[in-house]
């Protein structure tokens, strides 16, 4: 199965998610300021990463000494991944433009693009600065993308976005994704139908 194909399987799931609409004209402005914040958040991501291993490292001889410390040790390191997620959110794409956030919402996700329901409805080809943030883990994706559909649903409207410039990395990671959160729907539906023991 090629990479390609993959880009478009989806799955309906929850997320945070923060846009804003941007001109045509501010185009090239925001992806340039989205490009930066990828190379900032690669930068940190590299020292957290070190620090991650030495964690690890340090996390396996204390759990060898202690498991009472070792637990407090692991729900650390588990409450500053928590503050990690908060900080990326209290650090997303804003300002004084016009913004729509939404609490955590279902939304439908593929590599390509996804769907989520607003209030407010937006013209197809109208250009966002849009913030995901992918849970559990608080991973945040900044991307540009353009809304493809609006239509009338339920109390609102349903909105469909296409992604505009993703790396492959990213679309690498959001392909991930959606095929480990479809594993994780496929093994729910079979432990369902089994007889509990």
């Amino acid at each position: 199965m090629t990479t390609e194909r993959r880009r478009y399987f989806r799955i309906d799931d929850r997320a945070l998610i923060k846009y804003r609409v941007i001109a045509a004209a501010a185009l090239d402005t925001a992806r340039a300021e989205i490009t930066a914040q990828r190379v900032r958040a690669d930068n940190l991501g590299d020292a957290l990463h070190s620090l991650d291993l030495r964690l690890s490292e340090l996390g396996a001889a204390v759990r060898r000494e202690s498991r009472v410390i070792a637990d407090a040790f692991d729900l650390l390191n588990r409450k500053l991944t928590l503050l990690a997620g908060v900080v990326a959110l209290e650090s997303t794409v804003g300002g004084e433009h016009e913004q729509c956030e939404h609490q955590p919402s279902v939304i439908n996700l593929s590599a390509a693009g996804l769907a989520v329901q607003a209030t407010l409805a937006l013209q197809a080809d109208t250009w966002l600065a849009i913030d995901l943030v992918l849970l559990p883990g608080n991973q945040l994706m900044r991307a540009i993308g353009r809304v493809i559909e609006c239509r009338p649903h339920a109390e609102g409207y349903a909105i469909g976005i296409e992604f505009d410039g993703l790396s492959e990395e990213e679309r690498d990671i959001l392909v991930a994704y959606v095929l480990r959160k479809q594993a994780q729907v496929l093994r729910g539906e079979r432990g369902l139908g089994q007889p509990q023991r």
